[in-house]
């Protein structure tokens, strides 16, 4: 009981000095651009179901709770998953008649950095290595709708942060068969 106490104190610490690191970084980053394809790792599969999300909703008319990207919405997310594809389709909508005019976050990996999988409520480190310089850290949804888009470069601000764990959701995709 204890040592879960601790790791729930420990986790918070963390999350606070991260969100304190990465909101100075972007008060003080520029804007720069980086290409679509690399923000797609290979632990954010979750980018490629979205982007077909949009290719079978808008190009295919199929309905959105027949799609991989409900089912992942529906297995990962605590949230209604009809509000959260309503919410990602208006987003696309937005983007396609206003242009995207903010930017991604995005963090440079180090060697501090794990990847973990978030399986429902528990998440566990994983021992993978990252394999990539860049790791998406906020703005899926917007990436996916800007590659469908076509989008070639998306504006971004590049952070840093030893304590960061990105998300493996190609694994959480893997093990939920989705």
């Amino acid at each position: 009981m204890k040592n879960k106490l601790l790791d729930k104190i420990r986790i918070v610490i963390v999350n606070l000095l991260n969100n304190s690191i990465i909101r100075i970084q972007l008060l003080l980053k520029p804007v720069s651009l980086m290409k679509a394809e690399d923000l797609t790792t290979e632990n954010r599969l979750d980018i490629n179901l979205r982007v077909e999300f949009l290719k079978q909703v808008i190009n295919k008319g199929k309905k959105a709770e027949k799609t991989r990207y409900y089912k992942f919405v529906q297995v990962f997310d605590s949230l209604d998953p009809d509000l959260i594809t309503k919410k990602f389709l208006g987003l696309y909508d937005d983007i396609k008649k206003n242009s995207f005019k903010k930017y991604l976050v995005v963090a440079r990996v180090n060697k501090f950095n794990n990847m973990e999988g978030v399986f429902r409520s528990h998440r566990e480190v994983s021992n993978k290595k990252i394999m990539s310089e860049w790791q998406l850290v906020g703005g899926a949804h917007r990436l996916a709708a800007c590659r469908f888009l076509g989008h070639e470069k998306i504006p971004v601000k590049i952070v840093s942060s030893p304590f960061l764990d990105f998300p493996d959701f190609t694994s959480f995709i893997k093990r939920y068969k989705i």
